[in-house]
Order: structure tokens, then sequence, then C-alpha cells
């Protein structure tokens, strides 16, 4: 963990600079400037809180697109920046998952070894979607999992340079291995051990859940980890349509769930079929990773 004096200083400069930007008002014509955004995101990288300085990159992106829908997403961000800032402040008093959500927000680092004394979970995993972030030389993979007995979701997080990754996963593949996760109220993140590969298990999207069920799930854990960003669900028998340009699911009961986005050329395929889809939602938007159509699937990530 970084240096805890240095944590609270850049803990205490975020809350300030937070304070002024709100006094100001999303109209103050320093937020189209980059230096505006680099001089606190590299104080924040400074004092050890990447997390925090990777959100305020994300936030400065918003910024750039000037449109009603990203300002309403730009305050929901710095909403939940100066949530971290409270919770921080009130750190020792939290449960020992809650520091666990808090400290990896902020970009801390659990160790590998530190997991060994974690439950672990044996079962076939198949891969449902594996998409990467990279920004610059340093890449970011993310590989979604879900267990064949189990039925658990997780994620394996790795960044590596030169996408030169500790681990490799393929799409549409089965492993079997041991599952741990990271501590957390709501645990996603995990790491897998003994991983084994098995060629010519196909792979299938199950527990297909409705869209009340979408909301009443991820209600309970956003209630039990308030920084979630990706809840994921498969959601069964759903058709896909088109309102004003905007792609929607709707379920057998006619609940409608607008989606981030829908791969054009997946459109004239799978619109208004009756298909199942994975993908993540963060309690406003959902974002679709894969559809199954008469048991094929369908990736539909941006990569």
């Amino acid at each position: 963990m970084p240096n805890p004096e240095h944590i609270s200083n850049g803990i205490q400069e975020l809350e300030q600079w937070l304070i002024d930007l709100i006094d100001h008002g999303l109209s103050n014509p320093q937020l189209n400037s980059d230096g505006y955004w680099q001089h606190i995101s590299r104080h924040m990288n400074d004092a050890g809180l990447r997390g925090i300085s990777y959100s305020l990159e994300h936030i400065q992106r918003l910024v750039s697109q000037q449109h009603e829908n990203s300002n309403r997403e730009v305050l929901d961000r710095l909403a939940e920046l100066y949530s971290l800032v409270c919770a921080y402040q009130q750190f020792e008093k939290l449960p020992a998952v809650r520091q666990a959500d808090l400290e990896q927000q902020f970009g801390f680092t659990t160790r590998q070894t530190d997991l060994k004394d974690e439950a672990r979970y044996r079962d076939i995993w198949q891969v449902l979607d594996i998409s990467e972030y990279a920004p610059n030389y340093v890449a970011t993979q993310t590989v979604w999992l879900q267990g064949l007995h189990t039925h658990l979701y997780a994620y394996i997080q790795q960044s590596a340079v030169s996408r030169n990754y500790a681990d490799t996963f393929d799409t549409n593949q089965c492993y079997h291995g041991d599952l741990s996760y990271y501590p957390s109220g709501w645990p996603l993140r995990a790491l897998l051990n003994s991983k084994q590969r098995l060629n010519g298990r196909p792979v299938h999207l199950r527990d297909g859940l409705s869209i009340d069920d979408l909301f009443s799930l991820s209600s309970q854990a956003f209630a039990v980890q308030p920084w979630l960003k990706k809840f994921p669900i498969t959601l069964g028998k759903v058709q896909l349509h088109y309102q004003d340009s905007q792609p929607n699911l709707i379920d057998q009961a006619g609940n409608r769930l607008p989606l981030v986005y829908f791969p054009g050329n997946m459109r004239y395929r799978l619109e208004k079929e009756t298909i199942d889809v994975f993908g993540s939602y963060d309690g406003r938007r959902f974002v679709p990773l894969v559809a199954q159509h008469q048991d094929r699937l369908h990736p539909l990530g941006r990569k």
C-alpha cells in the first residue's frame, strides 16, 4: 500500500478540488483545458491513488463529449468520487470487505499470495467474453467467466506492457480450475488457479433471467458494494428492438432495457429474434457482451 500520509494528503486535495469544481459548475471554461485535468490526475497518481487518477481521465473524456447524457454521467462520476472521499474519512469504522472495496477503487493492488486463505471454487469455467482496454503501451484485459456447476460469475483482470499477459485465455473455451475471489462486499474479481483447458467442450449461456430479476439482484449487489460498476447477468428469452435509433432489449413480460450500444452488423441478424444476452449493468446502463441465438454465440462487446 502507498504511503498513508501521501494518501491522506491526496484525499484532502481531491476533496477541495471537488468542492471548487461544484462551486464553479460544469460551465467553467477550465474544464475544457487538458492541463486542468492533468494537474489533478497527476497529483492523485503521485499520492498512490492510481484508481482515482484513471477515474479523472475518464471524466475528462466525458466532458469533452459535451452532450446532455455525458453531463449527467459526469455528475454521477463526480458524486462517486466524493463518496470515496467520505468513505475514506470513516475508513477505520468500515467493515473489512468495505475497506477492501475502497482500496480497490483507489487502485491498491492485492497480492495474489494474499488470496491463499480465501475460499476456492473448483469448477469448469466457461469464458463468456474477453475485452481489452489499451489507451497506451499498458493494456488491461478483462475475462468474464461463469462456473458450469456453481453458476458463479467472475472476471479475471490483468495488465501488461505490449499485451504480454501472465495468463492466457481463449474465447468460447472452458477451463477446469480452482477460482479464488478477491475480498469484496460482492466478490467478482478473481484468480483462476491450476487452470486446465478442456478442448471440444461447447460454451453456452445459462441461467437466463428477466429484466425485473436484473433490477432486483443488482440492487442487492449495489447495497453491499456501492462502487460496483459491472454487475454481470444473463438475460433470457429477450428480443432486440430499436426505438428512435436506441437499441433496447424487451423480455417476455414486456419490460424494456436500454442498451449502451448494439453492433450494427449484428442488428440485422438478431433484431426481433428471441435471444439470450450476457452483459454487465452499472445501475443505469446495460452493456451487452455476447448473445446466444439457436445455440450459437455472437460476440457483441467493444474490443
